[in-house]
């Protein structure tokens, strides 16, 4: 039987029933008193054929393929528990793919391999393996993503059949240098990649020759020779060469951060651009990487142990004790995988309040259940698959170039951040847990010193740094302080405030207009 496989439908399938029939996405069952063990496979579009999952004991993904006109090979792609529905897809692909081109079962072959044969691409396909399915800290798709870029340098370079023990020392300097000159940081990072799948694959075969009570039979990393001939670059190089390429512009505390605040608060009334800008400016204000921002929900609308759990990333605008407003991000949003819970400034309160009341506003409009309700930044289209903002790039780049800002890349405004940090002589211990920097110095319990979770002192210090960075960000502009000020600030002298160039005329053809005749003609107009 196929059905169009999803997460819910297999947390629900039971070896106690069995499915029956599949109907208006329904699925109807009938009992299995015998326990027999049964496949469903999967219809879906991005399923290769004969992908399923098999419920027995426990339940698995298999994928079943012909192989020949006699020769059927069906083969375990992994435990529901460890694999997402998601990863069993691509690794089933994998799997058939080798399946027809070789008519063995995958998983027998992989098991008759000697360590000592593995071929560098075979190393790279496991560790990326490893990281989509590790228990902790799975990879997030960027991750794969730049990983997947390695993969497909070194099947560029025919070196993905190689064998690792066949890498000699030379061909790997050979090809590192071919790339140092063109693209160092990209070549720098295929390398790293590689040399840490090689690692992970010397790694499991030291244990499993340990079990077997035998010699390992792979223990060297050719690719260890370029730590030890210094061939990657030292960092002082590489940030000379950031600064040459100009990859990294934060905007200067004291130059362009206030122009640019000036700016992006004019564009906000222009172009329905009210989320865009609020978006950009609370990135900046709370140095957010552009990823963690967007799933932003309203505290409010979850429960107290909804909001207890960090299971959702949310902005508090109370002061409900302990922690004042604050702003919390979970460990799926954020890049290593650490919660992290921000205070917020009186300024910035005001500005999402702002943003609150311009929700309420759009929900009586367009009703209760409409998509984006839940969240702080909304798509502005409401056919949106996430129904959240996602990325400003454009909208920064246009408010970059109106005041004559070259470069300015979203991370960027996290850099800002921090050069307003250095620039009031915020302590390093601060600024590590504003910006969610894991600790390298672990606690007894083995985790990171940086936590969500903060003693009444601890909080107290860093809500007063955190208002303080705000504080000085927003009086950069003026008219952004004095928009937002609460009550007990002065406003500041500001000029007149920057004009945004107008909205660029539609393009294509011109829109139809109605020439209406006149009324009445005069008499010595008419003809004939």
């Amino acid at each position: 039987m196929k059905v169009p496989l999803t997460t819910t439908i297999v947390k629900n399938l039971k070896l106690e029933s069995k499915p029956a029939g599949y109907a208006n996405g329904k699925i109807t069952y009938q009992p299995n008193p015998d326990g027999k063990e049964y496949i469903l496979f999967c219809s879906h579009q991005d399923s290769p054929p004969g992908f399923g999952v098999k419920v027995a004991g426990k339940k698995t993904w298999i994928i079943q393929r012909r192989v020949s006109a006699t020769k059927v090979i069906k083969a375990t792609v992994g435990n529901c528990a460890d694999w997402s529905l998601e990863a069993a897809r691509e690794r089933a692909a994998d799997m058939a793919r080798e399946m027809k081109a070789t008519g063995l079962n995958p998983n027998e072959t992989a098991r008759k391999v000697a360590a000592s044969e593995i071929t560098l691409g075979g190393a790279m396909l496991g560790y990326k393996t490893y990281l989509q399915t590790r228990q902790k800290k799975r990879a997030k798709p960027n991750t794969i993503k730049n990983f997947e870029r390695a993969e497909r340098r070194f099947q560029k370079a025919n070196w993905s059949s190689k064998r690792i023990r066949d890498i000699s020392t030379n061909d790997v300097l050979a090809l590192f240098a071919e790339k140092m000159e063109t693209a160092p940081t990209c070549n720098e990072q295929n390398f790293t990649w590689a040399s840490l799948a090689i690692r992970h694959a010397i790694d499991q075969e030291i244990l499993d020759s340990a079990a077997a009570n035998r010699a390992p039979t792979l223990t060297a990393n050719p690719l260890m020779i370029l730590k030890l001939k210094g061939m990657y670059r030292p960092e002082s190089e590489v940030e000379a060469a950031r600064a040459r390429n100009r990859s990294r512009n934060p905007l200067g505390p004291t130059t362009t951060l206030g122009v640019f605040l000036e700016a992006a608060w004019a564009r906000r009334s222009v172009n329905s651009n009210a989320t865009g800008v609020d978006f950009l400016i609370t990135e900046l204000a709370v140095g957010a990487r552009r990823g963690e921002l967007g799933t932003v929900v309203w505290g409010e609308m979850l429960s107290l142990e909804e909001r207890e759990s960090g299971d959702r990333s949310h902005v508090w605008l109370k002061d409900d004790g302990i922690y004042g407003p604050y702003m919390f991000f979970d460990s799926q949003s954020t890049k290593n995988r650490r919660p992290h819970r921000i205070p917020l400034s009186p300024f910035l309160v005001n500005l999402l309040r702002k943003r609150s009341d311009e929700s309420t506003e759009r929900t009586l409009k367009e009703g209760f259940g409409r998509k984006g309700r839940d969240w702080v930044f909304p798509a502005r289209n409401k056919y949106s698959a996430t129904g959240h903002y996602q990325d400003g790039s454009y909208l920064l780049d246009t408010i970059a170039s109106e005041v004559g800002i070259d470069v300015l890349n979203p991370h960027d405004l996290r850099r800002s951040m921090g050069a307003v940090m250095v620039a009031l002589s915020v302590p390093e211990t601060i600024q590590s847990r504003l910006f969610n920097h894991t600790s390298a110095t672990p606690r007894d319990d083995g985790a990171a010193a940086v936590t969500a979770k903060y003693s009444q002192p601890e909080w107290a210090l860093l809500r007063e740094w955190a208002e303080k960075i705000q504080e000085y960000i927003f009086s950069t502009a003026p008219n952004v302080f004095n928009s937002l000020r609460p009550a007990d600030r002065q406003p500041l002298p500001a000029q007149d405030p920057h004009v945004p160039t107008p909205p660029k005329s539609r393009s294509g053809r011109p829109r139809k207009t109605i020439v209406e005749e006149p009324a009445a003609v005069e008499e010595g107009a008419k003809i004939g």
